[in-house]
């Protein structure tokens, strides 16, 4: 037991000689290289290249036009915001859905569940259009097969 202990003892004197050698520094330099370039690549690189997919995608979906102001990512805090998101009307330019933000929150669990896990989610001023048709009143829903009618309560 004792030997166990006094390697330990030196410690500090070994850690110190191992951060000046060139292999120290070489992981060192390849750790933050790494850690740089998940910033730059998702807090740079991502948003406009998922804004892109995400409009793309809505608009095939919803059978509306999607429009998104911008998106933010944060890599490091795996949190998103989605700023001026808009689905249009199907037979025009009136604004069927608006949102002015989505801020969502990811939790660090979803890297050991293998699905995504929020911790939070903000939906800042949403905005739908009523309409009235004959004598029922309801809200348009966006469907992928048509409009549908939805009793307001």
């Amino acid at each position: 037991m004792e030997i166990r202990f006094a390697a330990l003892r030196n410690f500090p004197g070994h850690a110190l000689a191992f951060s000046r050698t060139t292999r120290a520094r070489r992981i060192f330099w390849w750790i933050f290289g790494i850690v740089a370039a998940i910033g730059v690549l998702g807090a740079l690189v991502a948003p406009p290249i998922a804004r892109f997919k995400l409009e793309q995608e809505l608009t095939k979906v919803l059978h509306r036009k999607v429009t998104i102001e911008t998106i933010r990512i944060n890599p490091y805090t795996l949190s998103a915001t989605v700023r001026g998101l808009r689905i249009s009307e199907r037979d025009g330019d009136a604004a069927a859905l608006a949102v002015e933000e989505i801020y969502a929150d990811v939790s660090s669990a979803s890297f050991y569940r293998f699905a995504p896990v929020l911790s939070a989610l903000r939906v800042t001023r949403p905005q739908t259009q009523v309409v009235r048709i004959g004598a029922e009143i309801g809200v348009r829903a966006a469907k992928a097969d048509g409009i549908g009618l939805r009793q307001s309560q």
